[in-house]
């Protein structure tokens, strides 16, 4: 077994993530999922604009990312 020694430590934005866990301690059975649904699709061209945009998700039955 390894130790670690860490004087500071320091966390400025956690994104898609389960936790940070410090000083003796011990995880079991941990785990975590995420599901992101975003998107713009694309715009081309020169002097595109995109104001006032609505966005609709469709998750159908069979997607498996929704897993």
């Amino acid at each position: 077994m390894s130790n670690l020694d860490i004087h500071h430590f320091s966390v400025d934005q956690i994104t898609h993530s389960s936790g940070i866990f410090s000083g003796t301690n011990a995880q079991s059975s941990f785990s975590s999922s995420t599901h992101i649904n975003e998107g713009n699709g694309t715009i081309t061209g020169e002097r595109n604009r995109v104001e006032h945009n609505h966005h609709v998700i469709i998750n159908f039955p069979n997607d498996q990312d929704d897993q």
